[in-house]
C-alpha cells in the first residue's frame, strides 16, 4: 500500500473514531441532560455543523494553495483534541455558551482534518486506482466506529463511564 494511502488511513481510523462518537454522544447528551427532543437536540448540533462545514470548504481551497497535508492533521488534531477535552468538562449545569463554543472547537478541527486523507489519496492516485485509494481511506473513519461500537451491549469503558454520568445526572 502507498504511503499517502497508509498513513491517511492510519489518521482516518483515529480522527473518525473520535468524530462518530462526539456524532453519537452529543445529542444523547442533550437529549438526556438538557431534557431537548430529538429534533432540538440537532438543533444544537448546528454549533458543531456550521463550522465543520464552513472549515471543510475553507480546507480545501487552503490545501490546493499549500499543499502540505500533515500541517492540516496537526492543526486539526491538536483543536479536536482540546475541543474533545473540553467535551468532557461537560456536566449537568454546563453553560449554553460553553457548549456551543466546545463545539465551535471540534466542529472546526473536524472540518479542517476529515476530507484531508481523501483529498490526499485523490491526489496522487492515478485516475483508475483513485476510486480504490478512495474507498480505502474513507473505510477507515468508519472501521474504529464498527469494531468499538457503541450499542448497549458495548464492553467499552467511554460507554460505561458515558451512561453512568447520564444516569447520574438523570436523578
Amino acid at each position: 500500500m502507498k504511503p499517502y494511502i497508509s498513513v491517511g488511513s492510519i489518521f482516518m481510523f483515529f480522527f473518525g473514531g473520535a468524530y462518530f462518537i462526539i456524532l453519537y454522544y452529543l445529542p444523547i447528551y442533550f437529549q438526556s441532560v438538557y431534557n431537548s427532543s430529538p429534533i432540538g437536540s440537532g438543533v444544537k448540533m448546528l454549533a458543531f455543523i456550521i463550522p465543520l462545514t464552513i472549515a471543510a470548504i475553507v480546507q480545501g481551497f487552503a490545501l490546493s494553495k499549500i499543499r502540505i497535508v500533515p500541517l492540516f492533521w496537526i492543526i486539526g488534531g491538536t483543536l479536536g483534541t482540546i475541543g474533545c477535552g473540553l467535551f468532557y468538562t461537560f456536566g449537568t449545569e454546563t453553560s449554553t455558551g460553553k457548549w456551543i463554543g466546545y463545539q465551535i472547537i471540534v466542529g472546526f478541527s473536524t472540518g479542517w482534518s476529515f476530507q484531508t486523507a481523501i483529498s490526499n489519496a485523490q491526489v496522487h492516485a492515478s485516475p483508475e486506482d483513485m476510486s480504490q485509494a478512495t474507498a480505502i481511506v474513507n473505510c477507515e473513519s468508519l472501521t474504529y466506529y464498527t469494531f468499538h461500537g457503541l450499542s448497549p451491549n458495548s464492553n467499552s469503558r467511554l460507554h460505561d463511564r458515558w451512561w453512568s454520568f447520564l444516569s447520574r445526572s438523570s436523578t
